[in-house]
């Protein structure tokens, strides 16, 4: 019997609701302290469904493992060809190398898409997302307990060509 196949991100399709309807049920079943360092702040469950239903993502990848969405980049477009990434992996996924598989697909989706530069914003506790993006050449700023990761995508769109 063969290995079941290790999960890769894929790029989440369909109707935005249906979309949305994904990430708040990802959501919802992160982890207190996973919930704090994806929203800075514990929400409940009843926070994700109004949270979700705002978005108007210009992308979302997930990983899915036994049928569910277990982890997800979200690319939001702002000004100026700038995008904001937020990542998150539920708890028992974590550690085992899915947030940089993510990231690295949502930088290349990014710059697929024209944007010029990124930015993660983050809690100074979030040890593994800073390492992440300086690994993946972040600027990083930190103030008051919370730091912001900023990636110029130039480089990577060059690659690409």
């Amino acid at each position: 019997m063969a290995a079941p196949a290790c999960p890769r991100p894929a790029l989440l399709s369909g109707p935005l609701p249906e979309i949305r309807t994904t990430l708040a049920s990802h959501w919802a079943r992160l982890g207190l302290r996973s919930r704090r360092l994806r929203f800075l702040g514990t929400p409940d469950e009843s926070f994700f469904p109004r949270f979700a239903a705002r978005l108007e993502p210009l992308f979302v990848i997930g990983i899915r493992i036994d049928g569910k969405v277990r982890g997800v980049c979200e690319a939001h477009m702002l000004p100026s060809n700038h995008a904001e990434i937020a990542i998150s992996i539920e708890d028992a996924w974590q550690g085992q190398g899915y947030g940089r598989q993510l990231f690295e697909a949502g930088l290349e989706k990014a710059a697929e898409a024209g944007v010029e530069t990124v930015d993660l914003f983050f809690s100074e506790e979030n040890r593994s997302i800073a390492h992440l993006a300086l690994s993946l050449g972040a600027e990083m700023r930190t103030s008051y307990g919370e730091c912001e990761a900023y990636i110029r995508l130039q480089d990577r769109r060059a690659d690409l060509s």
